[in-house]
């Protein structure tokens, strides 16, 4: 593409609201957005992640680790959506045993209810009618 992405596999992220506003913020190939996939503020940490990869640097588990859950979610969720999985470090089998157990035992932070809906349709957990009853029972609940 062009130096306003980092292309990651089949997906691009948005270098300038990552390294300059911390957001990340991505889209498919023919630059639309993602179902389920809102921009989102993420740490230093996950900027470092990415920002080695776009260097062309291996990530390394401990990096990965030294993540919040949520931020552990979100790079497994991209390595998934850009195809990478057998490329990139990562930890999906875990992150999908982690946000399974998390929804069951309705554990979801309000916040991040709708990101880790989508999350666990990304992961293969959940399908599409899994959403829209996931989504309409969150609003019964508020």
């Amino acid at each position: 593409m062009d130096d306003k992405y980092i292309t990651f596999g089949n997906i691009l992220i948005n270098r300038d609201k990552l390294y300059n506003k911390n957001i990340l913020s991505i889209r498919n190939m023919k630059d639309k957005v993602i179902e389920g996939c809102n921009s989102c503020k993420v740490s230093c940490k996950f900027v470092n992640i990415i920002g080695d990869f776009d260097d062309k640097k291996d990530t390394v588990i401990d990096q990965y680790n030294n993540l919040e859950q949520r931020e552990q979610f979100l790079y497994d969720k991209l390595v998934m959506l850009g195809k990478m999985r057998r490329t990139l470090c990562n930890n999906i089998e875990q992150s999908i045993k982690s946000i399974k157990d998390l929804y069951e035992n309705q554990q979801i932070d309000d916040k991040y209810y709708k990101e880790y809906v989508f999350t666990m349709y990304i992961f293969g957990c959940i399908n599409r009618k899994d959403i829209r009853n996931a989504l309409v029972q969150e609003k019964k609940e508020f």
